[in-house]
């Protein structure tokens, strides 16, 4: 399918709300975390290669599924660093490898997601997060073994 085609497709199908992906659950549970803060805790930003003009879709399903995400940048086939420094990223999570790259490259902390192996089902009630002590969360000097200088 070529560009003008999928354009054309994208059109005639902007009424049709997309189903959860990837990040769908991970997405949901960071938000929650606002409900029980005095001041939003967690901002979720979209940045998708859709072509603006093309974003309907995304932008009724994000409302369609009521997530607290206020700020979308459709941006096509520019680079992707840019933007991630303009919202001040903290951290980007994408599926396509090629951009967390790019944004490792500008010293921007990012990681690949990657499907699950198997579909969860329903909300998720908690979120987990789990972290490699060494190195992530401490330094990775209790790795290193302090012998004498010979």
């Amino acid at each position: 399918m070529g560009p003008d085609k999928f354009r054309e497709h994208r059109i005639q199908t902007e009424d049709e709300i997309l189903r959860p992906g990837t990040a769908f659950q991970f997405v949901k549970g960071l938000l929650a975390l606002n409900l029980s803060a005095t001041e939003r805790a967690v901002e979720v930003i979209v940045v998708s290669r859709n072509d603006p003009d093309l974003g309907l879709k995304v932008t009724r399903s994000i409302e369609h599924h009521a997530l607290d995400i206020s700020r979308i940048a459709y941006i096509g086939s520019e680079p992707i660093t840019g933007y991630l420094a303009a919202y001040e990223t903290d951290l980007f999570l994408s599926a396509n490898p090629t951009d967390v790259q790019a944004a490792v490259d500008a010293s921007i902390a990012a990681a690949v997601l990657y499907r699950p192996p198997i579909e969860t089902a329903g909300d998720m009630a908690d979120l987990r997060i789990a972290f490699d002590a060494d190195a992530v969360l401490f330094s990775e000097e209790s790795e290193h073994i302090g012998l004498p200088p010979v």
